[in-house]
């Protein structure tokens, strides 16, 4: 709304240029674009801090450009609804834009992080551009990230019945010559900390599992490798299953990055890659409800459906009884294209893991000289599918 109070212009020296409304004032404007601002950062600290603080502390560089695209988004929004309604004073106006930013953030912080994570994808690797590697499971609808939003919504639309009177109140605030003073600043500042407390209770539909997943199997790999004792006897003491790593104990030295690598359509089980700088490469098990991960269950090598299961396609030899469903399902055009190639190997073929984003997964497979390659996309964990393959340029 317009003022509707007398306000203290006598230390702006443009309210002598500007004799209109004094929501209209170049200095009430740069106020309206801070109260904007304030609101955004602090949506964005309060949602994503402390997942942050949590992250830190894992091995899973992939993760922050969805935080920060989101976050950006979200502090460019506020700040421009921020510096519109305040110069247009009209109430009517400003509950509307804040109620369809209230909603637009809680979709921001549902979807973006997920969109984000293809498009960095793509970027990183041109070989995965146009995949899906990250989708949102479909027990989760848009409209449930509203839901669980009602509470950011709430302090935003009061915070817009408010801002006219925030404002004035700042405005009387500011030092000589218009400028920001303490006072004023906290004037803003305050408030946009309620946005920033609607934001922590905004629980993460999509995300929350598959961290806590993610901290699960850093968890297990830690102790578990440096563990001396029974790793059993250690998980009935502790109720957390560090025997899960116990079939892999052997290959879990070293650094090492994870990665979410596939989420069951219901969000009951997550698959975590561990990928070592010794070439090892694990998969870890988490099981999981809606919100959140609930226990490790199990690790295992993850590479056979992608070496002995490969192989199998090109020479067309049965599998060994301990790789039970290692092999890859591909349909007969890729099946035969891979047959016509075997006797170029002159040799058993050597396997290399390429790159994974989510679960595609791209393989070598090189010649014994490596004078001939071939590159195939493997897509799926549970259940492995070749999705395409070509000849490897020299």
């Amino acid at each position: 709304m317009a003022s509707s109070r007398p306000l203290n212009r006598a230390n702006d020296p443009s309210a002598m240029y500007f004799p209109q409304e004094t929501h209209q004032l170049p200095s009430y404007g740069r106020l309206a674009v801070l109260n904007g601002l304030l609101i955004g950062l602090a949506i964005s600290l309060a949602y994503w801090g402390p997942k942050v603080m949590v992250l830190l502390d894992l091995p899973v560089p992939s993760v922050y450009p969805g935080i920060i695209l989101s976050s950006l988004l979200i502090i460019l929004l506020c700040t421009v609804v921020g510096w519109l309604s305040g110069i247009m004073g009209k109430g009517w106006v400003t509950a509307l834009a804040w109620l369809g930013t209230a909603v637009t953030v809680t979709l921001l912080l549902g979807h973006i992080p997920l969109i984000s994570q293809n498009w960095w994808g793509w970027l990183a690797d041109s070989r995965f551009r146009g995949l899906p590697i990250y989708t949102m499971p479909p027990n989760i609808t848009w409209w449930s990230f509203i839901i669980a939003g009602l509470a950011l919504i709430f302090v935003l639309v009061i915070l817009a019945i408010l801002q006219a009177l925030r404002l004035e109140h700042a405005y009387n605030e500011l030092g000589d010559r218009a400028s920001l003073s303490a006072r004023a600043f906290f004037i803003l500042l305050i408030p946009a900390l309620f946005a920033g407390l609607g934001a922590y209770m905004m629980p993460d539909h999509a995300g929350n599992a598959p961290r806590q997943a993610l901290a699960f199997t850093h968890e297990g790999i830690q102790v578990g490798r440096t563990y001396k004792g029974d790793l059993f006897a250690l998980s009935r003491q502790t109720g957390f299953n560090y025997s899960a790593v116990a079939p892999v104990h052997d290959q879990i030295d070293g650094p090492y990055q994870l990665a979410v690598a596939e989420i069951d359509p219901f969000g009951s089980l997550i698959t975590i890659a561990a990928h070592f700088d010794s070439g090892a490469w694990i998969n870890c098990q988490v099981n999981a409800d809606y919100l959140r991960a609930t226990y490790l269950s199990f690790c295992n090598e993850a590479s056979r459906p992608y070496t002995v299961g490969f192989r199998s396609l090109f020479t067309g030899e049965p599998l060994p009884e301990t790789c039970f469903g290692c092999r890859p399902q591909v349909n007969a055009e890729w099946l035969s294209w891979l047959q016509r190639r075997a006797g170029r190997f002159e040799g058993t073929p050597h396997f290399e893991w390429l790159a994974q984003q989510g679960s595609y997964i791209w393989m070598r497979a090189a010649s014994p000289n490596g004078e001939y390659a071939i590159d195939c996309l493997f897509h799926g964990i549970k259940n492995v599918t070749v999705e395409k393959c070509m000849e490897a340029s020299k």
